[in-house]
């Protein structure tokens, strides 16, 4: 019979990490994460604050800024961690996780968020971000950006493979995640 090797870390033992040193959870890999640069941090902000702006309207959900999620194996093991750079729950999900873990103030959110934002910084790698989209769709998130600044362009991936990607003079829309919700790619990038 072949052994298999368990993939993550007990809970507590990824919070005691983490508060040390944030970092994500790739296939079994640790991933340090730095802070992010002024123009990284100024994108994220402009589409944190569009989509905060939306939801002003139409209250359909939460967006977090930098926030950490986990994957759990089992209850309390982990076995993925990411923080995007913005993310979106859908309320109904939301308000059923806070329901379900009404003490988890200190820990990060045990819930695929809907939407993830990543801003590409100049030091990403290709097959790091290509890593990160993979799993993110491993993971369930129904919609993915990835904006990148340097060709000023956004990859939108809507749970396939294949993304579409979209130029200054187009529009991004959020499907049915953010319904009705727009942004000109442009404005992304000031």
């Amino acid at each position: 019979m072949v052994e298999r090797t368990r993939v993550g870390m007990p809970l507590t033992d990824f919070l005691t990490q983490f508060d040390a040193q944030p970092f994500e959870l790739i296939a079994g890999e640790r991933i340090p994460v730095t802070p992010a640069k002024k123009a990284h941090s100024k994108i994220s902000k402009r589409l944190y604050d569009r989509i905060l702006f939306y939801l002003a309207d139409k209250p359909t959900g939460e967006v977090f800024f930098e926030t950490a999620f986990v994957i759990e194996d089992t209850t309390d093991w982990v076995r993925g961690a990411r923080i995007p750079d913005v993310s979106f729950y859908e309320q109904t999900r939301y308000d059923a996780h806070e329901t379900n873990n009404p003490d988890d103030a200190g820990k990060p959110f045990i819930l695929v968020p809907d939407l993830v934002i990543e801003v590409i910084s100049p030091t990403d790698k290709y097959s790091d971000v290509h890593a990160k989209v993979d799993a993110y769709l491993r993971d369930g998130v129904q919609l993915i950006w990835i904006v990148d600044p340097q060709r000023k362009t956004v990859a939108v991936y809507a749970g396939a493979d294949t993304p579409t990607t979209l130029r200054v003079d187009d529009t991004l829309t959020a499907s049915d995640v953010l319904p009705d919700f727009s942004l000109a790619v442009g404005d992304i990038f000031g």
